[in-house]
Parts: structure tokens; sequence; C-alpha cells
């Protein structure tokens, strides 16, 4: 499913918006942390 920002009305959503962005964020970062660790 793909938003744009003109489909999401922005004072319902916003605040949802922005912490799964921050989840995102620190998942992106785990990954990459972890990512260095295990390439041969």
């Amino acid at each position: 499913m793909q938003l744009s920002c003109q489909d999401i009305p922005k004072s319902k959503y916003y605040n949802d918006m922005t912490e799964a962005e921050d989840d995102i964020g620190q998942i992106r970062n785990f990954l990459s942390e972890n990512y260095q660790e295990i390439q041969p």
C-alpha cells in the first residue's frame, strides 16, 4: 500500500506516521550495525 502526503489528513495521522518512521529508523540502525558483523 502506497500513500502520498495528499492522501493523509495530517492532523489525524501525523503522530502515527512519525512514530512509525521512528520505529523504521531504529530497525534500520539495528540492521546496519548487525549487518557488518555477519558479513564474511
